[in-house]
């Protein structure tokens, strides 16, 4: 909804290309979360136990195995080999000392061999500058031991840093976004509404659409309300900024407890929580936040990670760095 000062506009600035960047930041979340199930259920099966010694350590093997999926008898003994230079174009930015440092580790520790290209006609400039200098040649190529269990649990490791980076990309965004919706809030100043006609051209509808909206409620799950003013006109308002929005929230998280809980003190999914909560994401996460700095209240994270739906890792709320599932309260 941004529109100008003068048109009743409220919501923050930023375009088009900012909510392009928001859309595809959630989206790498999704697509990693989706490969951590999977991970988990491939090193579950693999009956992986050990983990890898290091995340870049971990890369190496997923990047190799990637490189060989579709030769089977890749490894060793099936004389496959893939190039520095390859390795280091899917790593751009683990550095290179670091990279050499553990290829090292790995290479002493009979996990990967290295060898230079025989064919050294064949070798570009950048072939040149990847290779590793180990005695008195350099080495090009790169081959990993093939272990199911190994490779296995480096997917796993893999796939949980990559959830790790994809909710700090979108934390960082949602960050920016406050922060640059609390510079627009500044500047208008007491103007935090917008008409009928101007909410429904941002929202993309047309006014009886809209009106249709306002009398069902439908318009709560686009971020907004909307109530009549003196003159009988809608005036829409972002739901965070009505009068009372956190209690009510608050009242309605609580109201949802009570039923849903199967006793006094029972653990309640936030899943089913958030489907009984008539409010935007991030308020119902705001207010969360702040019940759980109260003693009466208590959110942990599912214990039994692998019994998690992509529903239940949608729904859950970030508190201090961690993911939490579960809503417990007191009496």
């Amino acid at each position: 909804m941004c529109r100008s000062q003068e048109q009743g506009g409220r919501r923050c600035p930023g375009g088009h290309s900012s909510s392009r960047t928001a859309q595809a930041a959630r989206q790498r979340l999704c697509r990693a979360r989706k490969a951590l199930v999977a991970a988990e259920a491939a090193s579950s099966q693999a009956g992986a136990a050990a983990a890898p010694a290091g995340i870049v350590e971990a890369r190496v093997r997923v990047a190799f195995d990637a490189a060989m999926k579709n030769r089977p008898d890749h490894g060793w003994d099936g004389e496959h080999w893939m190039s520095l230079a390859k390795l280091r174009k899917q790593m751009p930015d683990v550095p290179r000392a670091d990279l050499d440092a553990v290829l090292d580790r790995m290479l002493v520790g009979k996990q990967v061999r290295l060898m230079a290209e025989l064919n050294q006609k064949t070798l570009t400039q950048e072939d040149h500058a990847a290779a590793i200098d180990i005695g008195p040649e350099p080495r090009h190529l790169i081959s990993v031991h093939p272990d199911p269990a190994a490779s296995a649990q480096a997917a796993l490791a893999v796939a949980k840093q990559r959830v790790k980076d994809a909710e700090a990309d979108v934390t960082s965004l949602k960050q920016d976004a406050q922060q640059n919706c609390s510079s627009r809030s500044s500047a208008m100043g007491d103007h935090p509404s917008q008409t009928a006609a101007s909410a429904a051209a941002d929202l993309g509808v047309s006014i009886n659409t809209l009106y249709k909206w306002l009398k069902t409620g439908e318009i709560r799950k686009h971020g907004v309300t909307g109530h009549k003013d003196e003159r009988g006109r809608w005036v829409i308002t972002l739901l965070e900024d009505a009068p009372g929005a956190a209690s009510g929230v608050e009242a309605q998280i609580r109201a949802a407890y009570a039923r849903l809980a199967a006793r006094p003190g029972a653990w309640v999914s936030l899943t089913e929580l958030r489907s009984q909560v008539d409010a935007p994401a991030h308020l119902v996460d705001a207010v969360l936040r702040d019940l759980e700095r109260r003693p009466d209240v208590n959110l942990v994270p599912e214990s039994n990670q692998k019994t998690l739906t992509q529903q239940d890792r949608d729904a859950a709320v970030v508190i201090g760095g961690q993911d939490k599932h579960l809503l417990w309260m007191g009496d």
